[in-house]
């Protein structure tokens, strides 16, 4: 049985296979995808469902463009987008949800998530700064216009045990009223050992149609509490190879050592969207959302060169404190309109958002001791809390204010040419504070960014497209010697492409060639190491190839590939000229995924399919002289997904073959991760529902 697919009044609709056609939260336009002039990707439910995408970066695998960043944070889930560093706990514009502003302190639990957008390139338009690589729209389940419920019991190596309760009710005899209710709970499931994961969330949400249906409100929210541990990793050896030791050790003890990690984050929005006559139409939004996150890590680091032969490596303890506290909202106005014959649209608005966030880290120096990698006693302990707290050298409150007005035109002058263009102008302000001292620094920041664009129909369904934009994105924390914040780092981006849209509108093919540049990068002041310079500059330049949907029945196929070519261009020390910045592929990574489910037959509803990830390995630090090797990991699905029966149930398989990888790049000294040994999860869902066979066959 397959999930409801009715309309809801806010959100798009929920979308069957891996094809989406339209974005929710990005382009703030009812532009379809085909004809907007830059590359998107959308991560739908399904995709996330057949290839158990157990993380958020998992899930990002499926689009091209989008890398994995360091996991030295824990579950903030460091990624890149074109080479360029994204989320994490100290990046608070890479990420939306549902359209609005949301920190990056912990990935969300894949129940919430009804599909990811991906917008690549400069996307200042779509909420203010914003990194020139892209943004990242994550949008959450909301009310459907039918009564159901599912539970999910997923059970799998490394201990997982996970549950999910989704249940959708209308108030009878009343479709203007519906609402939702998931639970899931989760317990296990990491590889490494001594890394404990207890973690639970609740998400309610209500919808009400309003005013005859010209109206729809809704209201959502959710709590996710994690109880656990976290695991930054290990340095490199001193001939630029990662240790030959079990991908499950944990060196530095883990949580039976001291290591723990609480997180509570609680999120609440309202959504209100009005049709007016003559196709105008009003969306409004507002949220409030808190991010609390303890972590004390026990680690490897050697501090200015990696691991001798011997194995002996430093062992230090840390302690992060973060507390993100974020108000936000926006309001526009659109309208539809026919003119030459074709349908134009516009649209104005004004956003908004207040964050603010409080960060202390504190760490052991000298270390607790040394140990040998290769054969740990781990017998090192966490220091209390408050001799960590103690020796936090820079604890700081920071609040970023900012408010944009922004514009955009969709115009389709002669038939076939579709011309968009954008902008915004955004007023920031930055306040950041010692908490110790109390010595503030603040600085107000406003800018204008543009984009513009067109796609043209070569023929039914091929278009050609190309674009500019730019984007801007405020610096909180780095300083000059005399105090002050540096500048806004600012971005540019430029591109061309096609969209195919074949087979009835069932695959589409997306072809990318960007080059984009990002100025005003922090780098060390060479007259004063403690402090930076806003002198760096890097070019990014790539293709990108994407192919997603169903050319035949039940055949369901991803393909992502990315070819990048980073470089920092200007630096204050001249060798780091020339090198691809740090944590990012040298050259490509991509990803190609399919299913095939029989559609008739004693065995309709079975189905399998499989892929490869694979990437050319990670540079770990600049000038480049270290990178990790590049990698292919093969997954594999076994699924059965009877019509009309109550249940369904998958296995999946990750890393069937075993390789051995990095998967969470660092440096040389420290933070570099093993991806997982082979795992084995097996998901059962019953479908509660009447009408439903729960006979086997």
């Amino acid at each position: 049985m397959k999930d409801v697919v009715e309309k809801p009044g806010i959100f798009l609709p929920p979308v069957d296979g891996y094809k989406a056609d339209k974005t929710m939260g990005l382009t703030r336009s009812a532009l379809p995808i085909s004809e907007t002039p830059s590359s998107i990707g959308v991560v739908t439910r399904d995709a996330i469902r057949d290839t158990l995408s157990l993380s958020q970066n998992d899930a990002f695998e499926q689009t091209s463009g989008i890398s994995r960043g360091n996991l030295a944070f824990g579950r903030s889930e460091s990624f890149n987008i074109r080479g360029f560093n994204m989320g994490g706990a100290n990046n608070a514009s890479s990420i939306r949800q549902n359209g609005l502003a949301a920190d990056s302190l912990f990935s969300m639990d894949r129940a919430l998530i009804e599909r990811y957008e991906v917008i690549k390139g400069p996307a200042s338009i779509s909420g203010g700064a914003s990194s020139p690589g892209g943004l990242v729209n994550r949008v959450t389940k909301s009310p459907q216009k039918s009564n159901f419920a599912t539970s999910e019991f997923q059970a799998g190596s490394f201990s997982l045990l996970r549950g999910v309760m989704d249940a959708n009710g209308v108030l009878p005899q009343n479709e203007n009223m519906r609402g939702r209710l998931i639970f899931a709970v989760e317990d296990g499931g990491n590889f490494v050992d001594q890394v404990d994961v207890r973690q639970y969330t609740v998400a309610p949400s209500l919808e009400m149609s309003l005013f005859g249906g010209a109206g729809t409100l809704l209201l959502t929210g959710h709590y996710q509490k994690f109880d656990g541990s976290s695991y930054i990793g290990f340095p490199f050896m001193d001939n630029g190879k990662y240790p030959d030791i079990p991908r499950t050790r944990n060196f530095g003890g883990g949580s039976k050592n001291g290591a723990k990690t609480d997180f509570d984050g609680q999120n609440y929005e309202l959504h209100y969207n009005h049709d007016f006559v003559n196709n105008l139409k009003l969306s409004v939004g507002g949220k409030y959302s808190k991010s609390d996150l303890t972590d004390k890590s026990i680690y490897g680091y050697n501090f200015g060169s990696s691991i001798p032969s011997s194995g002996l490596s430093y062992v230090y303890s840390g302690l992060r404190k973060i507390d993100i506290e974020t108000y936000a909202g926006e309001a526009f106005l659109s309208k539809e309109f026919e003119a030459l014959g074709q349908q134009q649209e516009v649209l104005v608005g004004v956003d908004y958002r207040h964050q603010k966030d409080d960060f202390l880290l504190g760490y052991t120096y000298p270390p607790l001791g040394t140990d040998n990698i290769f054969n740990p006693a781990n017998n090192f302990q966490a220091p209390p809390d408050e001799v960590l707290e103690a020796a936090a050298g820079n604890p700081r409150s920071s609040t970023l204010i900012q408010t944009g007005i922004f514009g955009q035109l969709v115009a389709r002058p002669i038939p076939r040419l579709t011309f968009v263009g954008a902008a915004r102008y955004d007023w920031a302000d930055v306040t950041n504070t010692n908490t110790i001292t109390n010595a503030e620094l603040d600085k107000d920041y406003t800018k204008l960014t543009g984009r513009v664009g067109a796609t043209y129909e070569l023929l039914p369904g091929m278009r050609i497209y190309g674009g500019f934009s730019q984007s801007f994105q405020v610096n909180i924390f780095s300083t000059t010697v005399n105090g002050s914040l540096l500048p806004p780092e600012t971005g540019e981006n430029y591109e061309v492409g096609a969209k195919f849209d074949l087979l009835d509108n069932r695959l589409r093919i997306t072809t990318a060639l960007y080059r984009s540049y990002r100025r005003n990068v922090s780098t060390t002041d060479p007259a004063n190491p403690a402090f930076q310079i806003a002198v760096g500059e890097q070019r990014h330049q790539g293709v990108e190839f994407d192919v997603n949907g169903s050319p035949l029945p039940g055949l369901n196929v991803i393909g992502a590939f990315t070819y990048y070519d980073a470089e920092i261009t200007k630096d204050n020390d001249t060798a780091n000229e020339g090198s691809t910045p740090n944590q990012i592929p040298k050259s490509y990574v991509g990803r190609i995924f399919a299913t095939y489910e029989l559609q008739s037959g004693l065995l309709q509803g079975l189905g399998f399919g499989g892929g490869v990830y694979f990437q050319n390995g990670f540079e770990l630090q600049i000038p480049n002289n270290v990178k990790t090797e590049g990698y292919q990991r093969v997954d594999a699905v076994v699924f059965y997904r009877p019509p009309k029966k109550a249940y369904d149930f998958a296995i999946n398989v990750r890393n069937l073959l075993d390789a051995t990888y990095i998967e969470s790049p660092g440096t040389p000294i420290a933070y570099n991760q093993f991806g997982s040994p082979v795992s084995v999860f097996g998901t059962l869902r019953v479908n509660f529902s009447p009408d439903l066979d729960w006979k086997f066959w």
